[in-house]
């Protein structure tokens, strides 16, 4: 009998916990960070949905408005940076663009993900939703990656491409036209990887 109320007092409390953690994630975003970086996620996909290239064109159709991820002026996440980039129909073509500008640094605040110097080589997408992007392991090469600014870099990658392309479900990042095991020995590249929504404040 004391056993059979001991086993029914536990549960009693395992109940409580779980609807005390759902009441708060229910009032406050702040109190559930995967909750609120699904939601500025899907926020960002929301807002470049619509064309075959999946960004959002811009008035004139001369250029189309995208989201850039870059590491944050502080604190170690990314940050979604808005750009305008020529509209290109093919999603390869604008692929390319969009790694080219991650290339290229951020123009307003934030961190540079990835070493100057940086080339990608290829980039093409399987009819599974899967991209392929090729870096040249030549503008990797001396920069000091800790496990963190590899996993930064990796995501943005990952993120970037992900959000603007609506063809794009997961990334396979490859190194000079094979597959790679890491970028610099911390993250596992050796699938394809989905978006990361923990690493988007």
């Amino acid at each position: 009998m004391k056993d059979v109320m001991g086993k029914k007092s536990g549960s009693k409390t395992i109940a409580f916990g779980l609807i005390f953690l759902v009441g708060i994630c229910g009032f406050s975003q702040a109190a559930c960070p995967v909750s609120g970086a699904q939601d500025r996620f899907q926020s960002q996909r929301e807002q470049v949905a619509g064309r075959p290239s999946a960004a959002t064109e811009v008035p004139g159709g001369q250029t189309v408005q995208v989201h850039l991820y870059f590491g944050a002026e502080k604190g170690a996440f990314l940050r979604a940076e808005q750009a305008l980039l020529g509209p290109v129909s093919d999603p390869v073509v604008f692929g390319r663009r969009l790694l080219k500008a991650l290339a290229d640094g951020p123009r307003k605040v934030g961190r540079p993900v990835l070493p100057k110097g940086t080339t990608i080589r290829s980039f093409f997408i399987r009819p599974n939703g899967t991209a392929y992007v090729d870096l040249d392991s030549a503008g990797l090469e001396g920069y000091p990656f800790s496990a963190l600014s590899e996993t930064m870099a990796v995501y943005a990658i990952v993120n970037t491409l992900v959000v603007n392309l609506d063809t794009v479900e997961t990334v396979k990042i490859m190194l000079d036209g094979k597959e790679t095991a890491t970028l610099a020995g911390h993250i596992d590249l050796t699938k394809a990887l989905a978006a990361d929504l923990m690493w988007v404040r």
